[in-house]
């Protein structure tokens, strides 16, 4: 009787330490790793915030529809106005969303996407087949980060996809907008710097 006690103690004795050491493989959550800092004031960090929150809903609505380790391939969002242009407010808010995407798991090539590639002028969004054929045989990334934004008199919205190459399916999309602080005048137009 005395050896199953001590066999039983060292066995509960074991089990504690190993669950209580352990830490999850796969947590359900991931770390906000460029937390705005809170010192600066809600306009300078709202940008980051809105860019991380539209990813973390983009992430969340993607739920097992589209596995981590499938490539993604990103661009610059463009002027929904003009489509053949972005910005570097169009650039900030693409880099922003997949960092977030990077930060969740997902794998993000950045790639340096000719809008021309991706949008038909006038024509709204478009995604053209042979093109994406290309970019698929380029880079073997199973989908493509593509977004629009609009300037309006105070704020801009921003529409963003994640469109899978094989059939063109749009697999998650997220619109949100952001205030025209003077931080984002400056990155929608850097001539407007004072």
């Amino acid at each position: 009787m005395t050896t199953f006690v001590k066999g039983l103690a060292v066995t509960l004795l074991t089990a504690a330490l190993l669950s209580g050491c352990a830490e999850a493989r796969y947590p359900d959550t991931y770390p906000l790793i460029s937390t705005p800092s809170e010192q600066g004031s809600p306009q300078e960090t709202q940008l980051l915030t809105t860019a991380y929150g539209a990813a973390d809903a983009m992430i969340a609505n993607l739920a097992n529809r589209f596995p981590q380790r499938f490539p993604i391939v990103a661009g610059s969002f463009v002027d929904n106005d003009d489509l053949t242009k972005t910005s570097s407010l169009g650039r900030l808010v693409s880099q922003q969303m997949t960092a977030r995407f990077t930060q969740a798991g997902y794998t993000v090539t950045q790639m340096n996407l000719r809008t021309d590639l991706l949008m038909k002028p006038k024509e709204g969004q478009f995604v053209l087949t042979r093109e994406l054929d290309k970019i698929y045989k380029e880079t073997r990334a199973e989908a493509i980060f593509a977004g629009t934004y609009t300037v309006a008199r105070n704020r801009v919205f921003f529409n963003v996809q994640l469109i899978r190459m094989k059939d063109r399916a749009t697999l998650g999309a997220q619109d949100f907008s952001v205030p025209i602080s003077s931080n984002v005048r400056v990155l929608l137009n850097p001539n407007s710097r004072m």
